[in-house]
Parts: structure tokens; C-alpha cells; sequence
């Protein structure tokens, strides 16, 4: 019994902080915006707002695409070093290092096309 009213209080937290992620107040007329940079609610009435709120996702996307990439390989070079013994662990760590490098490949060409058919493109 108390193992399901702990997961039951946890779930409820848990929704109860996603559920507060999206009641911050955002006016993009200017008056407040609490999320985004101040250049993308500046451009709110432009057409090229749209672009502007795409590139700084791509930015958050570029930095944990990263940091998780790195982890990867962090934690590849873990398995590879301690599996002296064990041949599967250093299958493991090989396989891991290639998929990570293989996605690293794949979201690099998907950032070149963002940037080739966004008008301006994402490097100005």
C-alpha cells in the first residue's frame, strides 16, 4: 500500500510540475516574455518570427545533441577500457561508438538541409 501511494504522490508532483512549465506567462506583443529571448518576442509581429523561434530550437537541439553525444562516448570508452575479460563488453562499447558516430552524421546532413531551406539560412 505504501508503495502505491508513493508512486501515486509521485506521479501527481510529476504533473503537477510539467503542468507548471506551461502556465508561464508569455505575451509576445512585448509587455513580458518570461521564456523566450527578448529577440524572438521582438520579431512576434514580423513574418520572420518564425524562423528566428526555429533557429533558437535548433540552438538547444545542437547542445544536447552534443552533450549527449559526448556521454555516449564517455560512457563507450567506460565499457571498452573495463572489458579486458569480457569480449562482449568491448562488442558493446564498438557498437556504441559507431551508432553514436552514425547519429552524429545524420543530425549534421539534417542541420545542413535546415540551413538550405531556411529563407537567410541558420548561420547568419
Amino acid at each position: 500500500m505504501k508503495q502505491k501511494l508513493t508512486t501515486y504522490l509521485i506521479a501527481l508532483t510529476s504533473a503537477i510540475g510539467v503542468l507548471s512549465l506551461f502556465s508561464w506567462p508569455v505575451y509576445a506583443d512585448g509587455i513580458e516574455c518570461a521564456v523566450l529571448p527578448n529577440e524572438i518576442c521582438s520579431k512576434a509581429e514580423d513574418s520572420e518570427a518564425i524562423f528566428a523561434l526555429l533557429n533558437f530550437f535548433l540552438t538547444i537541439l545542437v547542445v544536447l545533441v552534443g552533450i549527449v553525444a559526448i556521454g555516449m562516448f564517455i560512457w563507450a570508452g567506460i565499457l571498452y577500457a573495463s572489458g579486458d575479460a569480457n569480449s562482449n563488453r568491448v562488442a558493446q562499447a564498438k557498437t556504441i561508438m559507431t551508432n553514436t558516430t552514425v547519429g552524429i552524421i545524420a543530425f549534421g546532413l539534417m542541420y545542413l538541409a535546415l540551413n538550405w531551406l531556411i529563407p537567410g539560412g541558420i548561420f547568419n
